[in-house]
This record gives structure tokens, sequence and C-alpha cells, in this order.
């Protein structure tokens, strides 16, 4: 930005934030990257292409950068609002916005039905003033598969209307155009309900930003306190709490950086947000796998119910499971890399863009990298419970088996099994939940609690494997042999036991005087004359 341009902005940062948000709504706005101020006061936005007048533009500081907005609708001609930005376009299978090839926003020249008898006309760019930007759920109106679907935008004021369904005059509030490059032609979103209705998005936002970091600080607290439980607990570093120690460390790894995310927001650079979100993923997917490798692990147990392993077995097993559940992760994040870095890979083809949000841009990435993986997880996990449970009634009805096996340990592997299927139920629950907010949209405000519940994920692993009667028994004989180390002993405790041992002492020798008596007498008697 040039000097002038950023001494004018500091110069209205003192009044812009009172009028400047009232000055037009979000939907209404365009961010002007490449700003240009002009001696009359005008600013340019030189990537759109478009003159901004004083009254139609302000600036304010969002996450401790400089913004300048623009209200394209105030530009004294009709508005229109382009669902993606001027350099994307929308995929026709996905509705996300994706790259474009136009070098410039002139590109932009839709070619609709102009009037109420579905008259074609192509719009030169720069007749409407231009926002950006899709802010509602809704759908894509497609006239060529269904005839129903026929619509029009007016010309002079920039509205929609769609006569089979009996809607006129939809402003940019209900909807946004753009162009799809398979179908080669201009498409309207419809919005389900006007932007300026979905107040409570906003105050979900808001909410979201402040809660999402409080949750995920109070699971980094308990996955801490678990992992300190089990870590300094020798009767808890058998095969299953390593397990789980190595799935409580993959979690706490995964929030950390979620919230550092979480509540830098936009003050992360590129390369930052984009190593982060390798770690996320990467943390996240260990602990999808450490979890499968716990419920593969028990399903082994009741496969057989043989005796316990010795412990180098029990090593063996346990360096198998980390080359499965941290090996497998590693190789899909090598693939995940050279997909982001290899330059021979066209952007279109499924990149992470983890630069963008610290996490998948698109919905495509997202399915192939990371929902399609945690699903066939989850789905393992879930047969594998069937499996043991069928095995478990199975070894129940044949007594003799049963009778042979260790009962106590068979009522170990039980309990075991039961806190796993807490756990699964927990984490695949709360994340079919996120997938489902993934493919279904909508409000914002409707996934506030799942998500708001997934990122307490540690306090329920603390509920679950922490707080239960023999881990509390262990916790509370570790507390009373710590007390007892530095406990000095009380004086009177002394006292009492040498009394005790003067007692004792007195008594056996009043026994020993007492029998001795008889013979003292008869020696006296023998020795009288």
């Amino acid at each position: 930005m040039p000097a002038n341009v950023l001494c004018f902005v500091l110069l209205c940062l003192a009044v812009a934030p009172a009028w400047g948000l009232d000055l037009c709504p979000r939907w209404q706005r365009a961010n002007i990257v490449d700003a240009i101020l002009h001696s009359n006061g005008t600013v340019e936005d030189r990537a759109a292409k478009e003159m901004y007048p004083p009254g139609t533009y302000w600036s304010e500081m969002v996450d401790g950068r400089t913004h300048i907005y623009g209200c394209p609708c105030k530009l004294g001609k009709p508005c229109l609002r382009k669902c993606c930005d001027w350099n994307q376009m929308m995929d026709n299978d996905t509705l996300e916005c994706i790259p474009h090839e136009g070098k410039s926003p002139e590109w932009f020249r839709p070619n609709i039905s102009a009037n109420s008898t579905f008259q074609m006309l192509q719009i030169e760019y720069g007749y409407f003033g231009l926002a950006y930007g899709n802010y509602c759920f809704g759908y894509l109106l497609e006239p060529d598969e269904y005839p129903e679907d026929k619509f029009y935008i007016n010309v002079t004021d920039g509205t929609l209307s769609i006569p089979d369904a009996k809607k006129f005059s939809l402003d940019a509030s209900s909807y946004c155009l753009d162009y799809m490059e398979n179908f080669n032609v201009y498409l309207p979103y419809v919005c389900f309900r006007q932007i300026d209705v979905v107040i409570p998005d906003e105050i979900c936002d808001t909410v979201r930003y402040i809660v999402y970091p409080l949750g995920m600080t109070i699971s980094i607290i308990f996955l801490i306190i678990s992992l300190v439980v089990y870590a300094t607990t020798a009767e808890l570093r058998n095969l299953h709490g390593r397990c789980l120690m190595c799935h409580i460390l993959s979690l706490l790894v995964a929030y950390l950086f979620l919230a550092i995310v979480q509540s830098a927001g936009s003050g992360l650079s590129d390369g930052s947000c984009t190593a982060f979100g390798f770690v996320i993923y990467f943390a996240l997917l260990c602990s999808f796998f450490w979890l499968n490798i716990m419920c593969i692990d028990i399903y082994i147990t009741f496969s057989s119910f043989t005796p316990p392993r010795v412990h180098s077995s029990e090593n063996k097993k346990f360096l198998s499971y980390i080359v499965y559940a941290w090996g497998i992760p590693f190789v899909i994040i090598l693939v995940t890399a050279i997909m982001e870095f290899h330059p021979g890979i066209s952007a279109d083809f499924m990149k992470p863009e983890f630069k963008t949000t610290c996490w998948f841009r698109k919905y495509s990435s997202r399915l192939a990298y990371f929902i399609a993986p945690v699903g066939v997880l989850v789905l393992c996990n879930v047969v594998l419970f069937i499996l043991t449970a069928f095995n478990i009634h199975k070894v129940n009805r044949e007594t003799s088996i049963l009778h042979r096996g260790n009962s106590t340990k068979n009522k170990e592997d039980k309990n075991r099994m039961k806190l796993y299927i807490k756990l699964s139920i927990v984490m695949g629950v709360s994340w079919i939940l996120e997938i489902v907010s993934y493919l279904i949209g909508g409000s914002k405000c409707i996934w506030l609690f799942t998500d708001t519940v997934n990122t307490l994920q540690g306090v329920f692993i603390f509920l679950i494997f922490v707080w239960k009667k023999n881990v509390k028994d262990l916790m509370k004989k570790r507390l009373r042999n710590f007390i007892n180390r530095f406990k000095k002993p009380s004086p009177e405790i002394y006292e009492t036991k040498e009394d005790d041992d003067t007692e004792r002492s007195t008594s056996k020798s009043g026994e020993t005087a007492s029998t001795n008596l008889p013979s003292l007498e008869l020696q006296n008697k023998n020795a009288s004359p």
C-alpha cells in the first residue's frame, strides 16, 4: 500500500469504525486489496478496476491489519453480487469457488435473460456495481435442466425474478450470480431466505471464535492431566495404557495447534498457516488410527481369550502398533504434501491449499484427504465392536472355555471394551456430525453446540479413562504415600511406644521373678541348718 494511502487510512481509523459498519451490510461490501488514493479523495480498487468516491468506502482494523472496504452498491449503478471473487468462478458440481484463468475482472460479462420475455443480453463489465461473496445457504437455478427455473435479471436494478416460482424482484440479499465453466453459462444461486435476516450467523460467528478456543484450552488441560496420570503410574502403563497415551498425545498436539489457529485468526502468515495445517492434519489422523488400534487390540483379545502376554511380546506388539498408527498417517501426509507443493500438479486437481484457512480449502479436498480415511476407520471400529460382542456372547455360552480362562482377566477386558466403546462413540459421533455439517451446510448456529462438544474431547477422555474407581484409588494411594514420605512422626507416638515397651518389659520381669520364686525359696531352705 502506498505511503499516502497508509497516512489517509490511519487518519480515518479514529472515525471510520463508528460509521463504516452502517455504510453497507457485509453482503454489499467489497474488500479493496490493492487500493490507490487519488487527490480528490477517491479510492481506486486496482484489482477489481473500480473507483470509490468519498462516502462509499471506509477502513477498519481487523486482526491487527488495516482493511479497506467499499460499497459497490452505492456507486450509482445497478447492484449485483458475484458469488465468488473477481478471479474465481463456481464449480457446477460442488458449488465451490475455483480459480478462473482471466487476468482481469473484465472477463466477467454475464450473458443472461434480461427481461420477462427471457431475451438474452450480454452485460458489459462495469455496468453493475459488483459485491463479492456468497453468504447464504440455497440452491442453483438450472433452467436448461428444469424449465420451472427460468429466470431473468432486471438490468435496471439488478433484481432477480423467477416467474414459475412466483418470486420477483429478489435483490442482492437474496441471490448471487456466477459463471459455470462446464455449462458455459451464468447462473444465479438463490438463498432460502434473505441474508440480512440471517443476523444470528454473525452472532454465532462471534460466539464461535470465543467458545472454540476456550473449549480447546479446557480440553488441552484435561488431556495433559490424563497423559500425566498414565505416564507416571506404573500400573497403568501396560499395552493398553501406552496405546491410550499415544492417542491422547496425538489429540493434544492437534488441539494445541487448533487453539493457536483459532486465536491467531488471519494474523498467521501463509507459511505458518500451511505448517500448522499439516501438523493438525497429521495429529488428527494419528488420533483416529490409535483409536482404531485400541479397537483392533480388544478384538484380538476377545477372539482367543489367551492368557496375558509376557512383557517382551507386548513390547513387540506395541512397536507394530506404532508402525501402523503413525506410519500410515505419515504416508498419507507425504502424499498430501506432494499434492500441495509439487509444481506440476494443477491448482484445480485437489490441492489441499492449507495456506488459505490452515485447513483444506475445498470440500473435495476435505473429502479425499480427511473425511474418507476417517470414515473408513470409524466404520472399521463399528465392525470390530460387533465382532467382539459376538465373540463375547459365544464364549459366555461355552462354559468350559470360560472356566479354563482367567475370569478376572476376562472381566477386565470386558470393562476395557466398554471404555473403548464410549470413546469411539464420543469421537465417532462428534466427527460424524462434523462431516454432516460439511455436507448439508446451513446456519452456523445449528452446528454451534455439536462443534463445541467436539472441542471438549479431552474432557470426555478424562472422564472415561481417568475419573473411574480403580484409577482414583491408585491416585489416592500414591497421594497418601507421597504425604507420608514427608510427614514427621509425632513425639507422642514415640512416648507411647516407649511406655508400651516399658510395660511389656516390666510385665516380662514380673513374670520371671514370679516364676523364680519357688526355686529361691528352695535354695534358702536347703541353705538353712
